[in-house]
């Protein structure tokens, strides 16, 4: 909430695991965590994440700004503010991203 302090901030790095549907008020998706900082160790223990998208989140994607232009598979890098006291104990509290930068699966 508000009074939140100190907040921290959880970097995860990973594989979209869905397509998004920009058309949802409350859109989100999954991110299958390859790598965290000290912050999101929960998640990437736990294999997977499911980040909101509000409409002050920032989406990057080869010069596209929107969540639309996600893809399955994307490499996808995600930049969320948390309350440190909800990490406590290895729990993983739903994240709000802030920051979402994506770039193409590598070719096969």
């Amino acid at each position: 909430g508000a009074n939140c302090r100190p907040a921290v901030t959880v970097m995860l790095a990973g594989v979209l695991a869905a397509d998004v549907d920009p058309q949802d008020g409350d859109a989100s998706f999954v991110l299958t965590v390859k790598r965290s900082n000290r912050h999101g160790r929960a998640y990437k223990q736990a294999g997977s994440a499911t980040v909101m998208v509000d409409a002050k989140t920032r989406v990057r994607r080869q010069g596209a700004k929107s969540l639309g232009a996600l893809a399955p598979n994307d490499r996808v890098h995600v930049t969320a503010r948390v309350c440190k006291a909800d990490l406590a104990n290895g729990a993983t509290p739903d994240l709000t991203a802030r920051k979402l930068g994506a770039h193409p699966a590598p070719a096969a």
